[in-house]
């Protein structure tokens, strides 16, 4: 049996699973996409995603203007007042949320200031414990001193791509040796994107990743994100804007030259977003050292 007949029959026999799969015309087409390349096409595409695995794992990668999604460039044009067109679709319930935040940092800068937020979470202890009755640890007790997703993805500190068969880590410099893992190359040939973590996955302040390339597109879909407010002043999207337990994010990282990566970022979460929130990240490449040490990772 030829390998297009092959691939005929395995669409036939998907398509007839179940009304419910029929009804996806999008899904059979990437099935169909799958198998319509060749061994030769397959084994080209791998050896072109590996190579920019090398080309990223160079040098270390630096964020431009750290810290906001929106245009907010600083905190004190945040603690400002002043009303931004581009920042985060929040719900009523939300907005009330944030102006909480707002009123908390007009009080203790710590609220919404990240450079003494960062402090501020290393008394949270290594587990991100949800409990109630959790008791906050001292800073030298802790070992994985975390700003937690998404804002670790504008993290002020330069970031290295380390890139493994199963795993990719992006680790960060600064104190503590901040690393996130992120489950490698799990799509299926036959099915982009089936890969699902287990319901019963334990949130974690970074959330848990899966990865696939896509063409020249390194996209990573992350979900799982632990929750959890000290003082009303916990995990936020960017400062000053909290976010719930059911936050979702898709990042699609492109190179577009030699020495600059984007992220499209897109957030979803229905309890505190009217609407998904896509924003840019540009980084750029930077030639100072690589020393970074991979850590290991106690918060997972």
């Amino acid at each position: 049996m030829t390998k297009r007949t092959c691939s005929v029959v395995f669409l036939i026999g998907l398509t007839g699973l179940s009304p419910a799969f029929a009804q996806r015309p999008s899904d059979v087409a990437k099935v169909r996409a799958e198998w319509a390349i060749t061994d030769e096409q397959r084994e080209e595409t791998i050896k072109h995603q590996h190579a920019m695995e090398q080309d990223w794992s160079r040098g270390l990668w630096v964020v431009r203007h750290p810290l906001f999604y929106s245009s907010y460039n600083d905190v004190n044009y945040l603690m400002s007042g002043r009303k931004i067109t581009d920042g985060a679709p929040l719900t009523p319930e939300y907005q009330k949320k944030a102006q909480e935040l707002f009123a908390a940092g007009k009080a203790d800068r710590a609220a919404i200031d990240t450079s003494i937020y960062t402090l501020h979470l290393r008394t949270m202890g290594a587990s991100f414990n949800q409990d109630p009755n959790f008791v906050p640890l001292k800073p030298m007790d802790v070992v994985c001193p975390l700003y937690g997703y998404p804002l670790t993805l504008v993290e002020p500190y330069p970031m290295k791509w380390e890139f493994a068969p199963t795993k990719i880590f992006q680790i960060y410099s600064g104190d503590g040796g901040i690393a996130r893992l992120i489950k490698a190359d799990v799509s299926t040939d036959g099915f982009k994107g089936g890969f699902r973590f287990l319901p019963n996955t334990i949130p974690d302040g970074l959330g848990w990743g899966f990865s696939h390339w896509g063409s020249d597109v390194l996209t990573i879909d992350v979900s799982y994100v632990a929750w959890w407010y000290e003082q009303e002043s916990g995990f936020v999207m960017e400062p000053g804007v909290p976010h719930s337990d059911k936050l979702h994010g898709v990042e699609k990282w492109k190179q577009t030259s030699p020495d600059v990566l984007e992220l499209e970022l897109t957030l979803t979460d229905p309890v505190a977003l009217t609407k998904p929130w896509t924003v840019t990240k540009v980084f750029d490449r930077t030639k100072g050292t690589e020393q970074i040490e991979l850590r290991d990772r106690q918060c997972h």
